[in-house]
Protein backbone atom coordinates (compact mmCIF):
# COMPACT_ATOMS: atom_id res chain seq x y z
CA UNK A 1 0.00 0.00 0.00
CA UNK A 2 1.20 3.21 -0.43
CA UNK A 3 1.87 5.43 2.49
CA UNK A 4 1.25 9.42 2.35
CA UNK A 5 2.67 11.36 5.34
CA UNK A 6 1.53 15.16 6.25
CA UNK A 7 2.66 16.05 9.38
CA UNK A 8 0.91 19.94 9.30
CA UNK A 9 -2.61 19.01 7.89
CA UNK A 10 -4.61 21.48 7.77
CA UNK A 11 -8.41 23.02 6.50
CA UNK A 12 -7.91 24.65 3.47
CA UNK A 13 -10.35 27.86 3.20
CA UNK A 14 -9.96 29.36 -0.62
CA UNK A 15 -11.47 32.54 -1.15
CA UNK A 16 -12.45 33.04 -5.24
CA UNK A 17 -14.59 36.11 -6.05
CA UNK A 18 -15.69 36.20 -2.80
CA UNK A 19 -16.77 32.40 -2.71
CA UNK A 20 -15.79 30.47 0.17
CA UNK A 21 -14.97 26.94 0.42
CA UNK A 22 -13.40 24.45 3.16
CA UNK A 23 -11.78 21.46 2.42
CA UNK A 24 -9.67 19.43 4.66
CA UNK A 25 -6.11 18.80 3.29
CA UNK A 26 -2.04 19.15 3.71
CA UNK A 27 0.00 18.10 1.17
CA UNK A 28 -0.24 14.46 1.92
CA UNK A 29 -3.81 13.98 2.66
CA UNK A 30 -4.15 15.37 -1.22
CA UNK A 31 -1.88 12.86 -2.70
CA UNK A 32 -4.29 10.44 -1.13
CA UNK A 33 -7.54 12.43 -2.50
CA UNK A 34 -6.40 12.39 -5.74
CA UNK A 35 -4.68 8.86 -5.33
CA UNK A 36 -8.43 7.37 -4.73
CA UNK A 37 -9.93 9.29 -7.85
CA UNK A 38 -7.15 6.49 -9.47
CA UNK A 39 -9.21 3.85 -7.62
CA UNK A 40 -5.67 3.52 -5.67
CA UNK A 41 -5.89 3.35 -1.61
CA UNK A 42 -3.23 4.83 0.46
CA UNK A 43 -3.23 4.75 4.51
CA UNK A 44 -3.17 8.79 5.33
CA UNK A 45 -0.98 9.14 8.76
CA UNK A 46 0.71 12.27 9.96
CA UNK A 47 -0.17 14.60 13.11
CA UNK A 48 -4.06 15.53 13.77
CA UNK A 49 -4.91 18.13 16.53
CA UNK A 50 -7.68 16.46 18.92
CA UNK A 51 -10.07 19.58 19.36
CA UNK A 52 -10.99 19.41 15.32
CA UNK A 53 -10.06 15.71 14.20
CA UNK A 54 -13.69 14.68 13.54
CA UNK A 55 -13.97 17.19 10.22
CA UNK A 56 -10.71 15.43 8.85
CA UNK A 57 -12.07 11.92 10.03
CA UNK A 58 -15.54 12.36 8.19
CA UNK A 59 -14.13 13.33 5.30
CA UNK A 60 -11.49 10.54 4.96
CA UNK A 61 -13.81 7.96 5.98
CA UNK A 62 -16.53 9.34 3.18
CA UNK A 63 -14.17 9.11 0.99
CA UNK A 64 -13.27 5.44 2.07
CA UNK A 65 -9.37 6.92 2.50
CA UNK A 66 -7.76 4.73 5.12
CA UNK A 67 -6.22 6.25 8.08
CA UNK A 68 -3.59 6.28 10.65
CA UNK A 69 -3.12 9.37 12.28
CA UNK A 70 -1.31 10.37 15.28
CA UNK A 71 -3.36 12.97 17.93
CA UNK A 72 -1.87 15.42 19.34
CA UNK A 73 -2.81 18.13 21.79
CA UNK A 74 -4.81 21.49 20.59
CA UNK A 75 -5.86 22.42 16.73
CA UNK A 76 -5.07 21.00 13.04
CA UNK A 77 -4.17 24.58 11.76
CA UNK A 78 -6.74 26.93 9.16
CA UNK A 79 -4.53 28.10 5.84
CA UNK A 80 -6.38 30.57 3.63
CA UNK A 81 -6.45 30.75 -0.12
CA UNK A 82 -7.56 33.59 -2.10
CA UNK A 83 -7.37 33.68 -5.84
CA UNK A 84 -6.80 37.14 -7.20
CA UNK A 85 -6.43 37.81 -10.91
CA UNK A 86 -4.98 34.09 -11.29
CA UNK A 87 -3.01 34.78 -8.23
CA UNK A 88 -2.59 32.86 -5.13
CA UNK A 89 -2.26 34.77 -2.19
CA UNK A 90 -1.62 32.78 0.93
CA UNK A 91 -2.29 32.75 4.84
CA UNK A 92 -1.28 29.87 6.42
CA UNK A 93 -1.36 29.35 10.14
CA UNK A 94 1.12 27.54 12.69
CA UNK A 95 0.59 23.68 13.00
CA UNK A 96 -0.40 22.74 16.82
CA UNK A 97 2.96 21.90 18.97
CA UNK A 98 4.35 17.91 18.37
CA UNK A 99 6.43 16.75 21.16
CA UNK A 100 8.90 14.06 21.03
CA UNK A 101 7.24 11.20 22.03
CA UNK A 102 4.13 11.75 19.55
CA UNK A 103 7.00 12.47 16.29
CA UNK A 104 8.40 8.98 17.60
CA UNK A 105 5.06 7.45 17.38
CA UNK A 106 4.87 8.30 13.76
CA UNK A 107 8.24 7.00 13.34
CA UNK A 108 7.23 3.66 14.83
CA UNK A 109 4.12 3.40 12.41
CA UNK A 110 6.14 4.04 10.01
CA UNK A 111 8.30 1.17 10.47
CA UNK A 112 6.02 -1.44 9.92
CA UNK A 113 5.74 -0.54 6.28
CA UNK A 114 7.74 -2.22 3.92
CA UNK A 115 8.09 -2.76 0.05
CA UNK A 116 5.87 -0.04 0.18
CA UNK A 117 5.50 3.46 -1.55
CA UNK A 118 6.13 6.44 1.10
CA UNK A 119 4.86 9.95 0.43
CA UNK A 120 5.93 12.94 2.20
CA UNK A 121 5.14 16.06 1.65
CA UNK A 122 4.62 19.27 2.57
CA UNK A 123 5.54 21.14 5.94
CA UNK A 124 6.03 20.41 9.70
CA UNK A 125 5.06 22.25 12.85
CA UNK A 126 8.10 25.02 13.60
CA UNK A 127 9.01 22.78 17.04
CA UNK A 128 9.58 19.26 14.48
CA UNK A 129 13.30 19.62 14.33
CA UNK A 130 14.63 20.08 10.17
CA UNK A 131 16.36 16.81 10.12
CA UNK A 132 12.70 14.80 10.85
CA UNK A 133 12.07 13.75 7.09
CA UNK A 134 15.84 13.05 6.91
CA UNK A 135 14.83 10.70 9.86
CA UNK A 136 11.93 9.59 8.41
CA UNK A 137 13.37 8.76 5.13
CA UNK A 138 16.32 7.17 6.34
CA UNK A 139 13.49 4.62 8.33
CA UNK A 140 11.67 3.58 5.15
CA UNK A 141 14.97 3.27 3.02
CA UNK A 142 15.84 0.61 5.50
CA UNK A 143 12.96 -1.26 5.30
CA UNK A 144 13.12 -0.72 1.12
CA UNK A 145 10.60 1.39 0.78
CA UNK A 146 10.25 3.89 -2.39
CA UNK A 147 9.83 7.50 -0.90
CA UNK A 148 8.95 10.44 -2.80
CA UNK A 149 10.01 14.21 -0.82
CA UNK A 150 7.97 17.33 -2.13
CA UNK A 151 9.06 19.63 0.81
CA UNK A 152 10.89 22.95 1.07
CA UNK A 153 13.43 24.98 2.69
CA UNK A 154 15.25 23.33 5.82
CA UNK A 155 13.31 20.44 5.66
CA UNK A 156 13.66 19.48 1.88
CA UNK A 157 17.71 20.08 2.18
CA UNK A 158 17.92 18.23 5.14
CA UNK A 159 15.93 15.17 3.52
CA UNK A 160 17.38 15.11 0.31
CA UNK A 161 21.13 14.15 2.22
CA UNK A 162 18.72 10.75 2.90
CA UNK A 163 18.57 10.16 -0.14
CA UNK A 164 15.10 9.73 -1.44
CA UNK A 165 14.00 7.64 -4.82
CA UNK A 166 12.38 11.53 -6.15
CA UNK A 167 11.88 14.68 -5.34
CA UNK A 168 9.58 17.20 -6.56
CA UNK A 169 10.58 20.65 -6.21
CA UNK A 170 9.22 23.78 -7.69
CA UNK A 171 10.90 26.35 -8.97
CA UNK A 172 11.48 28.53 -6.05
CA UNK A 173 12.21 25.86 -4.40
CA UNK A 174 15.06 24.06 -6.53
CA UNK A 175 16.85 27.96 -6.82
CA UNK A 176 16.45 28.15 -2.79
CA UNK A 177 18.64 24.47 -3.14
CA UNK A 178 21.09 25.56 -5.18
CA UNK A 179 21.27 29.36 -4.44
CA UNK A 180 20.65 30.55 -7.73
CA UNK A 181 18.79 32.53 -9.95
CA UNK A 182 16.48 30.52 -12.53
CA UNK A 183 18.09 29.36 -15.47
CA UNK A 184 16.78 25.86 -17.23
CA UNK A 185 20.33 24.65 -18.18
CA UNK A 186 22.07 25.54 -14.92
CA UNK A 187 19.20 23.93 -12.88
CA UNK A 188 19.51 21.21 -15.19
CA UNK A 189 23.33 20.91 -14.25
CA UNK A 190 22.58 21.07 -10.71
CA UNK A 191 20.03 17.86 -10.77
CA UNK A 192 22.61 15.74 -12.35
CA UNK A 193 25.15 16.57 -9.63
CA UNK A 194 22.31 15.93 -7.35
CA UNK A 195 21.32 12.85 -8.98
CA UNK A 196 25.14 10.99 -8.65
CA UNK A 197 24.07 11.14 -5.01
CA UNK A 198 21.61 8.49 -5.55
CA UNK A 199 18.11 10.24 -6.28
CA UNK A 200 16.29 8.25 -9.36
CA UNK A 201 14.35 11.01 -10.11
CA UNK A 202 13.82 14.90 -9.59
CA UNK A 203 10.87 16.35 -11.33
CA UNK A 204 11.16 20.51 -11.39
CA UNK A 205 7.38 21.90 -11.70
CA UNK A 206 7.72 25.19 -12.93
CA UNK A 207 4.24 26.05 -12.88
CA UNK A 208 2.73 27.90 -15.91
CA UNK A 209 5.99 27.11 -17.96
CA UNK A 210 5.84 23.21 -17.28
CA UNK A 211 7.87 20.81 -16.19
CA UNK A 212 11.45 19.22 -16.14
CA UNK A 213 12.01 15.39 -15.82
CA UNK A 214 15.78 14.52 -14.94
CA UNK A 215 16.87 11.04 -14.00
CA UNK A 216 20.85 9.63 -14.50
CA UNK A 217 20.69 8.92 -18.07
CA UNK A 218 17.64 10.86 -19.71
CA UNK A 219 16.43 14.75 -19.12
CA UNK A 220 12.71 15.39 -20.20
CA UNK A 221 10.66 18.52 -20.53
CA UNK A 222 6.49 19.40 -21.06
CA UNK A 223 5.76 22.69 -21.83
CA UNK A 224 2.56 23.56 -20.15
CA UNK A 225 -0.94 24.23 -22.60
CA UNK A 226 -3.06 27.11 -22.44
CA UNK A 227 -6.02 25.57 -19.29
CA UNK A 228 -9.46 26.62 -18.46
CA UNK A 229 -7.34 27.68 -15.56
CA UNK A 230 -9.02 27.51 -11.57
CA UNK A 231 -6.70 27.06 -9.38
CA UNK A 232 -2.92 26.08 -8.65
CA UNK A 233 -3.60 25.08 -4.91
CA UNK A 234 -3.48 21.08 -5.62
CA UNK A 235 -1.48 20.59 -8.74
CA UNK A 236 1.59 20.23 -7.30
CA UNK A 237 -0.09 17.36 -5.35
CA UNK A 238 -1.99 15.89 -7.99
CA UNK A 239 1.57 15.46 -9.97
CA UNK A 240 3.08 13.58 -6.91
CA UNK A 241 -0.14 11.10 -7.22
CA UNK A 242 0.31 10.67 -10.53
CA UNK A 243 3.99 9.73 -10.05
CA UNK A 244 3.10 7.31 -7.02
CA UNK A 245 0.08 5.95 -9.48
CA UNK A 246 2.84 5.46 -12.11
CA UNK A 247 5.29 3.83 -9.52
CA UNK A 248 2.55 1.85 -8.00
CA UNK A 249 1.42 0.41 -11.52
CA UNK A 250 5.28 -0.33 -12.97
CA UNK A 251 4.57 2.23 -15.35
CA UNK A 252 7.11 3.37 -17.92
CA UNK A 253 9.04 6.96 -17.25
CA UNK A 254 7.03 7.89 -20.29
CA UNK A 255 3.52 6.58 -18.54
CA UNK A 256 4.47 7.84 -15.43
CA UNK A 257 5.64 11.57 -16.84
CA UNK A 258 2.26 11.99 -18.96
CA UNK A 259 0.01 10.48 -16.30
CA UNK A 260 1.52 12.85 -13.83
CA UNK A 261 1.25 16.43 -15.48
CA UNK A 262 -2.42 15.17 -17.12
CA UNK A 263 -3.01 15.07 -13.13
CA UNK A 264 -1.99 18.43 -12.84
CA UNK A 265 -3.38 19.68 -15.30
CA UNK A 266 -6.86 18.44 -14.24
CA UNK A 267 -5.65 20.04 -11.11
CA UNK A 268 -5.80 23.54 -12.44
CA UNK A 269 -9.06 23.44 -13.44
CA UNK A 270 -10.95 22.65 -10.29
CA UNK A 271 -10.51 23.54 -6.33
CA UNK A 272 -8.28 20.94 -5.06
CA UNK A 273 -7.18 17.97 -6.37
CA UNK A 274 -8.33 16.18 -9.56
CA UNK A 275 -11.87 14.74 -9.32
CA UNK A 276 -12.28 12.80 -12.63
CA UNK A 277 -9.98 9.90 -14.07
CA UNK A 278 -11.34 9.78 -17.35
CA UNK A 279 -10.49 13.32 -17.59
CA UNK A 280 -6.84 12.69 -16.85
CA UNK A 281 -6.64 9.65 -18.83
CA UNK A 282 -8.13 12.03 -21.94
CA UNK A 283 -6.01 14.63 -21.19
CA UNK A 284 -2.63 11.84 -21.09
CA UNK A 285 -3.01 12.09 -24.63
CA UNK A 286 -2.19 15.35 -25.14
CA UNK A 287 0.95 15.61 -23.15
CA UNK A 288 3.78 16.04 -25.50
CA UNK A 289 7.09 15.01 -23.92
CA UNK A 290 10.50 15.86 -25.57
CA UNK A 291 13.79 14.80 -24.60
CA UNK A 292 16.86 17.19 -23.78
Amino acid sequence: MILTITCNPAIDKTIIKNKESFNIGGKGINVSKALNTFGIKSMATGFLGKDNKKSFIDELDSLKIPHHFVLVDGKTRTNTKKIIDNELIEENENGPYIDVDNQNKLKNYLNTYINSIIVISGSASKNINSTYYKELIEIAKQNNCYVILDASKELFKEGIKAIPNCIKPNKQEICELFNIEYDKDLVIEKCKELIKTGIELIVVSLGKEGSIFITKDLVYEVKEIELNYVSSLCAGDSMVAGIAYGIENNLSLLETIKIAVASARCAVEEIGVFSNKDKVLEYMKNVEVNEL
